[in-house]
């Protein structure tokens, strides 16, 4: 699979979308405003590394 591919796969609209489960403490803290933990930070690092931008909801 090309990065191509990929980055249409899970961002079509250039975006990638990560939904935050502050309702999980083992996977997500902090407020809807500034979340923290692991899902947001692989959700970053994804973005990062297909160049595209994040949006956490």
């Amino acid at each position: 699979m090309r990065l191509v591919d990929s980055v249409n796969d899970l961002a079509p609209s250039g975006t990638l979308r990560a939904s935050i489960n502050l309702g999980n403490p083992v996977l997500a803290q902090g407020t809807p405003d500034a979340p923290g933990g692991v899902t947001v930070d692989i959700a970053r690092e994804l973005g990062s590394r297909l160049g595209i931008a994040v949006e956490l909801l």
